[in-house]
């Protein structure tokens, strides 16, 4: 891959957003993380359970 084709690809999904998703963000992805199947759960980082 290209340098700035990978550089386009950074920029578009690295952005203020996904550096911090905050606390709606955090509650969308254990939203959708709850419904996996339960043999497929995974960690998340910020997993306080």
């Amino acid at each position: 891959m290209q340098e700035e084709v990978m550089l386009k690809h950074i920029r578009l999904y690295v952005n203020e957003y996904s550096i911090d998703v905050q606390e709606d963000g955090i509650e969308a992805i254990q939203r959708m993380k709850n419904m996996l199947r339960p043999d497929l759960q995974i960690p998340l980082f910020f997993d306080n359970k």
